[in-house]
C-alpha cells in the first residue's frame, strides 16, 4: 500500500470527500464557536449573580448594623438615666452622696466582668451564626 505525504502533489484527490470534510469541519467550528459564546454569556451571567448576592448580603448587613446601633445608643442613654437616679438615690438613703455613686461603679464594674466570662456564648456565637445565615442562607 503506497503512502501519500501532505506535500505530495501525486496524491490523488477526491473533490467531493474534500467538500464534505469542509461542510462538516464547518459547522464543528459553528458549534465550538456558540458553546465558547454560551459559556461566556453563563460565566458573566454567574458573576452578576455573585454580585447581587453580595449586594443583598451586605445590604442587610447594613441595615442590621444600623439599627443595633441605634438600639445600643438608645440603651445606653436610658441606663446612663436609671444609674444616675439610683445613685442619687442610695446617696440621699445612705446619708452620703456620693457612695450612691460608688456603689453603682462597682456594679457595673462586676456587670463587666461577668460580661466579659460569658461574651464568647452571648454575642460572638450568635453573631457569627447570623452572619452565615445571611450569607449562606438556602435560595
Amino acid at each position: 500500500m503506497k503512502r501519500w505525504s501532505k506535500n505530495s502533489a501525486h496524491r490523488p484527490t477526491n473533490h467531493k470527500h474534500n467538500t464534505t470534510t469542509m461542510i462538516v469541519l464547518d459547522d464543528i467550528n459553528e458549534t465550538v464557536n456558540d458553546t465558547a459564546k454560551t459559556t461566556q454569556h453563563l460565566a458573566e451571567l454567574h458573576v452578576e449573580r455573585a454580585k447581587l448576592d453580595a449586594a443583598e448580603g451586605l445590604s442587610t448587613v447594613s441595615i442590621k448594623a444600623i439599627s443595633a446601633v441605634i438600639k445600643l445608643v438608645l440603651l445606653c442613654n436610658v441606663i446612663f438615666f436609671i444609674s444616675m437616679g439610683l445613685a442619687l438615690v442610695i446617696g440621699e438613703l445612705t446619708g452620703i452622696p456620693s457612695l450612691g455613686f460608688f456603689i453603682i461603679g462597682a456594679i457595673f464594674i462586676i456587670l463587666m466582668i461577668v460580661f466579659a466570662c460569658i461574651k464568647k456564648k452571648i454575642i460572638e456565637r450568635p453573631v457569627v451564626r447570623m452572619y452565615l445565615s445571611l450569607f449562606f442562607k438556602d435560595k
